[in-house]
């Protein structure tokens, strides 16, 4: 009998993700955003990180968060973080 413990650990696969996009806004609530932008769009092989540098125009006197996501192709979101709520 063989038990869960002696089956391989699962895998995860391995592959380039292509023509992805970084977006970056900052969160005005209630489903809003504001000065969304985002980049070029470009391939990264697995394992490698990258570095990018966005401007993101800060409303003043305003409560809201950083949103930083990853976009496929066609503009869908695949991954997305926030920032802790900070003031303006």
């Amino acid at each position: 009998m063989t038990s869960f413990v002696d089956k391989p650990p699962c895998l995860f696969a391995r592959a380039r993700a292509q023509d992805i996009k970084v977006y970056a806004a900052l969160d005005a609530g209630e489903g809003y955003i504001w000065n969304p932008v985002e980049t070029e769009s470009f391939d990264l092989e697995f394992g490698r990180e990258i570095t990018l540098d966005m401007i993101v125009e800060v409303p003043e006197n305003e409560h809201t968060r950083l949103i930083i996501g990853v976009l496929d192709l066609e503009g869908y979101l695949i991954d997305k973080s926030n920032s802790e709520w900070f003031d303006t």
